[in-house]
Parts: structure tokens; C-alpha cells; sequence
């Protein structure tokens, strides 16, 4: 394991690297350039032993090295899930996930300038149940984005942004309903060892179940919040403030990009709450409102 720079937070996250008769696979490899140089020099290897890269998902705080890498060894096979490729491959469909508009893709785009991010062709897209190199089992665990996998071998849960810290789902593509499914397909696995993109390794299998169920239960505090929220008709901009309110300022305000996941998130709260029949929608004078 290589600890991200920034203690693994955005726009950085943990990196895993596993070798296998000489071959380095990383996962991940965000870590921050000078730390991953770093470990491979540790571990007496260099650019060229590097054969694959294994990206979790699609986002740039788990991507933007892939193609520093690629141009230190051209040889190098990437790989990710089927369903989040095209993201990788194109900005345009990279920021489709986002659901960016011109000024917020603007700012993202500065983002992508500052950490060398650049769309690159994996060479290789894998699916539920694939073995990929080091002899890791695919776990298909969308929600965060579509694609979203873990990978599984001898006890060990590489969990990418399944990790025990604050469920996200600020894409138009995320879904709650499958986040909640892939966390208890997690739960039915034996892991000893969780290794996530952000936040803590844990090495203690019961410790590692009821970090998950913690987990488990924000997305059902937010559901709940969400729903005693609307006591009447209400459109998405209403719950949004409501959510928040009593914050003068809450973070999500404080820049464009930021207030684009909130409002992405709060959709995709309502959209599964609708889906579960807990809420409905009303259009009225070609206005959307939400009720219980």
C-alpha cells in the first residue's frame, strides 16, 4: 500500500501495487507521482516492470496518473469495469457523468490541468466475476458510478470508494439503490483485509462488518432526513435548502462545483426514495415537485 498525498484525499487517493513474477500490477495509482516513485524504488522496481494498471472507477482522484504512467512505459495495460470506460476514454463523456454545464466543466477542467489528468484507452475492460492480474476477482459494485468495482482474493477487499467514509453520489450516474445492494454484497464476503481508496485500512474482520453497517446506516439517515423534510410539495431546490438549513454557508455553496454534486446527490436521494415508493412526483404548470 502507498498512502495518497494529502492523507489520500481528493484529488489523491491510497494506491495498491501487487507483484507477481516481476510484474508490478498497480491499483489506483493516485497516490501522487513522487510517493509512487518512491514505492516502486523501494521495492527495486522501475517504470518498465509496471505491466497493468487496475482503476476501481472512472474518477480522477483514482485516474489522473494513468497516463503519466503510460508515457513512462507505453507498454502498460490499464483496465476498468465495462460501464465506466467511455468516461475514461472522453472528456465529453466524463463530464456527462457529472452532469457539468460550461462554467462548472471550466473549473473541473483548471482541476484536470493542475494533476495531469488526460483521457486515456484502457486496454482492457473487465465485468462481474472476471479474474484480472494478481489473481483478484471482480466484484461489480456500482452506485458511486456505474462501473464501480472492488477485487477480491484470499480474504483482501481492494474497495476503491467503497471505503467507510461518507457514501457519495454527486454524478447524475450514481445510484443509491445499487450503492446500498453492492454494500450488502460486500457484507456477505469474508474479508480480513479492506483496503479503500480513502480513509482507513482495517485489518479486523469484525471491525470491518461493522464499519460497513455504520456506513450503511448514512445513507439511511440521509433518507431519512430527506423524507421529514417534505411535509408538503416541494421542488429540488426546496429540499436543497432545507437540508441545510440553519447553515449560514454550508460548503457545498462556497463554490459551483460543489453545489453541483449537492444538487446531484439530493436528486439521486429523491429518485430512490421515488423507486422505493416512498416518494412521489407531481408536475404541475410544467414544474417538478416532490411528496410523500
Amino acid at each position: 500500500m502507498i498512502m495518497g498525498d494529502n492523507d489520500g484525499r481528493f484529488p489523491h487517493c491510497h494506491s495498491y501495487l501487487s507483484i507477481n513474477e516481476g510484474e508490478v500490477t498497480l491499483f489506483d495509482p493516485q497516490c501522487g507521482k513522487p510517493l509512487l516513485e518512491n514505492g516502486l524504488k523501494i521495492l527495486q522496481k522501475s517504470w518498465k516492470d509496471v505491466k497493468y494498471i487496475i482503476n476501481t472507477h472512472f474518477h480522477a482522484d483514482h485516474t489522473a496518473s494513468n497516463a503519466f504512467i503510460k508515457e513512462k512505459n507505453p507498454d502498460v495495460q490499464i483496465m476498468i469495469h465495462k460501464d465506466d470506460a467511455e468516461a475514461m476514454k472522453s472528456e465529453k463523456e466524463y463530464f456527462r457523468h457529472y452532469g457539468l454545464d460550461f462554467p462548472v466543466s471550466i473549473q473541473y477542467k483548471g482541476l484536470f490541468d493542475r494533476i495531469g489528468y488526460q483521457e486515456v484507452n484502457p486496454y482492457y475492460t473487465f465485468k462481474e466475476g472476471d479474474f484480472i492480474p494478481g489473481d483478484f476477482k471482480v466484484i461489480h459494485t456500482p452506485g458511486h458510478t456505474p462501473g464501480h468495482c472492488c477485487f477480491y482474493k484470499s480474504n483482501v477487499l481492494i474497495s476503491g470508494d467503497v471505503d467507510c467514509t461518507k457514501p457519495w453520489f454527486g454524478n447524475m450516474t450514481s445510484d443509491v439503490g445499487d450503492f446500498v445492494n453492492s454494500i450488502n454484497k460486500i457484507k456477505k464476503l469474508n474479508i480480513d483485509s479492506f483496503l479503500p481508496g480513502h480513509g482507513n485500512v482495517i485489518l479486523e474482520s469484525n471491525k470491518i462488518q461493522t464499519e460497513l453497517s455504520i456506513y450503511l446506516q448514512k445513507v439511511y439517515e440521509t433518507e431519512s432526513k430527506i423524507l421529514r423534510i417534505i411535509d408538503g410539495t416541494l421542488q429540488l431546490e426546496e429540499v436543497i435548502n432545507r437540508r441545510n438549513q440553519g447553515n449560514s454557508l454550508p460548503i457545498w455553496r462556497q463554490n459551483p462545483l460543489m453545489e453541483l454534486f449537492r444538487k446531484n446527490e439530493t436528486m439521486n436521494y429523491l429518485i430512490h426514495l421515488q423507486e422505493a415508493g416512498r416518494l412521489f412526483q407531481v408536475k404541475k404548470d410544467k414544474l417538478t415537485f416532490w411528496v410523500k
